[in-house]
């Protein structure tokens, strides 16, 4: 729980992290009325899509491991946003994010969160390179085990730690 300030447009308490683990919930849209959301986790569910995460622009940290989400990163806040330097938009604040235990095939919408340090794939349906997550400049910790990654091709140049 928050408080929102007058640059959100309000003065009232604002919910920053939502729980929801092992509930056999198969739908985040409820989500998108909470804007101001920085953390969620919704690990242990049946969720086909986090596409209606588009509407938070302040997310950081994404648990969804254990559903049936088929492509990462699936969802992206539209520019413009909150989130600008200048006159310059600056994308997603997303930082970690773990998809691991779904049915990712796909890499998608890559490019809109640049900022991800962590990113947890392993489980997955993945095959092939891995050239999609070369815009992810910052990635630090990456999980692609238990998939079918052939080669590291795209992500060679990243500052990943071992």
């Amino acid at each position: 729980l928050g408080r929102a300030t007058a640059s959100t447009g309000a003065r009232c308490h604002s919910f920053l992290g939502f729980v929801l683990r092992h509930e056999k919930i198969n739908d985040v849209q409820l989500l998108q009325g909470y804007p101001l959301l920085i953390t969620i986790d919704v690990s242990h569910n049946a969720i086909p899509s986090l596409e209606a995460l588009s509407h938070l622009p302040f997310l950081s940290k994404v648990l969804a491991s254990y559903n049936e989400v088929p492509k990462a990163i699936d969802f992206a806040p539209e520019a413009p946003t909150l989130h600008a330097a200048g006159d310059c938009w600056v994308g997603s604040c997303l930082k970690e994010l773990n998809l691991s235990h779904n049915a990712v095939d796909q890499l998608v919408n890559v490019r809109r969160h640049i900022f991800v340090q962590r990113l947890d794939l392993r489980g997955n349906q993945i095959s092939g390179d891995l050239q999609a997550l070369s815009p992810l400049v910052h990635l630090e910790w990456l999980d692609v085990s238990e998939n079918q990654v052939e080669a590291t091709l795209g992500i060679a140049h990243l500052p990943l730690r071992s």
